[in-house]
């Protein structure tokens, strides 16, 4: 067993690396078959919205001419014009166009969907992953509601007095002809024009659906497999677990505990203790140099006190730093009749970012926070992490007015930057409780005015959150 212990765990490491290697290996597979099947179903909704699109302008279409021709009133025929330029990108595309947009009043229209950019139906569906069947059918699809357009046409001219010449141009001029555009609108060749637009879509929406059973099927037999290979490699981690521990217990842990009982009688006041190495390796070196790391480690302690006054995951002042720090100002604040002001503050719903994103996204936005926080104080000030998701400032020689305009600059300033992640952004609000120190009682402490300043935030998050609230 004299073995060097770097040796050993070379060997150990060797296997250990390439099992995670392996195991690194399945799991990145596995993410990518779950992201491609997430794009897939992602892709397949969008494919099928702009089917319906589709569907629904021709619908719409079909809507608006029958109402006109039926009630003479131009609003529908306007209604009419409009889907079509929104289906052909001549006009702007509202927002969340597809679905009921047409069956809201306008004044409802113009608040829920406001328009954007121009473009047209067929140019959003080439953006998407169709085959070239399923673009073929589409392309059947919109040709033969270009049709029926046209026999819509000839049912608006006829509503106007105008009619087809022998070269099928409106030049005929005429008394206006409602029932010939009803006749027109609701005669067997409109439905028969009608059903022609339905099937390509029809015959669409089974191949896409066919086509995405196929890769999805294909995907999951894929994970299926990488999954077997992660349990197989764990199963084969674990052996070599309790392998590792039985050596490790023999090679490592018996001479440290040796060591560490060692220590203790040092510490208990033992001169000379006895030196035993158990093999020629790392730790009879270490048992050798155990007063030269005794002696760095005291040199060490002061630097490591400093470190213990600062919150290492936002990298500001931690709580005990805080009350220290804090305490001396308010003590300066009442010999130099000052006034002082201390804010509490809270991330507004932190705990449904940890839910929805996860802990490390959580972990990420209290960071964010707290850089805004550094970026929008004074040097003077004192920011700590208090606990949690919350935050602590002292504003030394700082009325309540002064104090109201930090807090303020803190809370809008979190608000107006929504935290961004990859895709999207999370709106961060934060509740603020401010309470000031008036010099008159010299007597306070630092917790009550703490305690005031937390009455004023729970009062702000009851009243609404993202907000200050002050309290006297």
């Amino acid at each position: 067993m004299n073995i060097k212990i770097r040796s050993f765990f070379t060997v150990i490491s060797v296997v250990l690396v390439t099992i995670g290697i392996l195991m690194i290996i399945n799991v990145i597979k596995l993410n990518n078959y779950s992201n491609i099947l997430k794009d897939i179903e992602h892709n397949q909704h969008l494919m099928i919205m702009k089917a319906y699109e589709l569907r629904q302008s021709s619908d719409d279409l079909s809507k608006f001419a029958k109402m006109y021709v039926v009630t003479s009133n131009p609003v529908y025929r306007d209604n009419y014009y409009n889907v079509l330029d929104i289906r052909n990108g001549t006009t702007k595309r509202p927002e969340l166009y597809e679905g009921i947009y047409w069956d809201l009043l306008e004044s409802q229209r113009e608040i829920h969907h406001p328009l954007s950019e121009k473009i047209s139906l067929w140019d959003e569906m080439n953006k998407l992953p169709y085959t070239e069947y399923e673009f073929k059918k589409l392309k059947t699809s919109e040709d033969n509601s270009n049709d029926l357009v046209k026999l819509e046409m000839e049912a608006f001219k006829a509503m106007e007095g105008l009619y087809k010449d022998n070269n099928g141009n409106y030049t005929i001029k005429g008394m206006p002809n409602q029932q010939h555009a009803i006749n027109l609108i609701y005669s067997e060749e409109y439905n028969k024009a009608k059903a022609n637009i339905m099937l390509p879509i029809d015959e669409f929406l089974i191949s896409l659906k066919e086509r995405t059973a196929d890769s999805i099927s294909y995907y999951n037999e894929n994970i299926e497999k990488h999954f077997n290979n992660v349990f197989i490699l764990i199963g084969l981690g674990i052996i070599i677990f309790f392998i590792v521990v039985i050596l490790i217990y023999k090679k490592i842990l018996n001479p440290i505990n040796w060591l560490t009982n060692t220590i203790v009688d040092f510490q208990n006041g033992m001169t000379s203790p006895a030196k035993v190495v158990f093999y020629n390796d790392e730790i009879g070196l270490m048992t050798k140099q155990f007063f030269a790391m005794k002696k760095k480690m005291d040199d060490d302690f002061n630097n490591i006190k400093m470190l213990a006054l600062i919150d290492p995951l936002t990298n500001i002042n931690n709580r005990r730093y805080f009350f220290e720090i804090s305490t001396e100002l308010l003590k300066l604040s009442i010999r130099k009749k000052e006034k002082a002001s201390i804010l509490m503050l809270d991330i507004d719903f932190f705990k449904n970012v940890n839910d929805t994103y996860g802990h490390l996204i959580g972990d990420d936005v209290l960071i964010y926070v707290a850089d805004i926080m550094k970026k929008t104080i004074r040097e003077s000030d004192i920011v700590a992490r208090f606990g949690g998701e919350e935050f602590v400032v002292f504003l030394p020689n700082t009325d309540k007015p002064s104090a109201l305009k930090v807090a303020e600059k803190i809370r809008t300033s979190i608000a107006n930057k929504p935290y961004p992640i990859k895709g999207d952004s999370i709106n961060i609000t934060v509740s603020i409780g401010l309470t000031e120190y008036n010099y008159i009682n010299k007597d306070v402490e630092l917790k009550d005015l703490i305690n005031k300043s937390d009455e004023a935030l729970y009062t702000a998050k009851q009243t609404g959150r993202n907000r200050v609230v002050t309290i006297s």
